[in-house]
This record gives C-alpha cells, sequence and structure tokens, in this order.
C-alpha cells in the first residue's frame, strides 16, 4: 500500500467513526516515521503508513480488542503486514491474556486472534509501533 491510500484509507475511517483516534493515528505515523528516517536502516514510509494504519479497525465504531481484529481483517487482502501490525500493536509479548482492556469479541474469535498473532515473528515496524502507539497520545 501506497502513503496516499493509506492517507484516503484513514480519511474514510474518520468519517465512518469520527475522534481521537485518528489525531493519534497521525501521530504514530510521523512519530515511526521520524525515527525510522534517524536510523537510516528501515523503510520510513512504511513506517509512516504501518503508524497511520494500525487502528484502522476503530472505523467500525467503538470498541476494545475487537478493532485489532477488525483491523487485521480489513486490511489482509489489502497489504498483509499493515493487517499484521493491527494485531502487533497491542501486544508487546504476543500474549494475548496481557491485553489491558476489555474483551468484546467471543471465544471463537479471541482463539482466532491468538493463532493469527503466533504466526509471524516480530520485526523491527512491529515493535516501533507497539512502541509508538504507547507513547503517543493526542489531547482530548
Amino acid at each position: 500500500m501506497e502513503r496516499d491510500e493509506a492517507i484516503k484509507e484513514l480519511e474514510l475511517a474518520g468519517k465512518m467513526n469520527p475522534g481521537p483516534w485518528i489525531q493519534h493515528s497521525y501521530t504514530v505515523a510521523k512519530a515511526a516515521e521520524l525515527i525510522t528516517i534517524k536510523t537510516n536502516k528501515n523503510d520510513p514510509e512504511k513506517a509512516f503508513i504501518y503508524g497511520l494504519l494500525h487502528d484502522i479497525g476503530r472505523r467500525n465504531g467503538y470498541s476494545y480488542i475487537k478493532h485489532v481484529i477488525d483491523g487485521y481483517e480489513y486490511l489482509k487482502q489489502k497489504d498483509r503486514k499493515a493487517a499484521y501490525i493491527c494485531l502487533s500493536h497491542s501486544f508487546p509479548n504476543k500474549d494475548i491474556r496481557e491485553y489491558q482492556g476489555i474483551i468484546d469479541i467471543d471465544v471463537n474469535r479471541l482463539k482466532y486472534l491468538e493463532q493469527e498473532l503466533v504466526s509471524s515473528d516480530y520485526d523491527y515496524y512491529d515493535n516501533l509501533i507497539i512502541l509508538m502507539d504507547s507513547y503517543c497520545s493526542v489531547d482530548q
């Protein structure tokens, strides 16, 4: 996925479900891009895109863990890595029992989430977005 397409995706999502999560996504994206530029080892464009789309599951409305799987399902045919970051950004240790929020999905979806989460190893981008997601809050 290219930057322009990712921005359009977030703009559409913002129309579907307005809220501070949109600005948070832009903040995560810009911070991830800047850090990646400074490290000069990975692609800043990818870092921006993954940061921008990490919460895209919120397009479906207010939710907790459900936004993780909603984002993954929405993006998996468009951009596999961006989809995976929708999962990984909420699980620094790949352990769903560590989730700090309400479990608003059924047990079958939770098992599916867990299986998908452990299907890949975290790379630079997963770890970067996990970190930026936790640091980049926005005033409400």
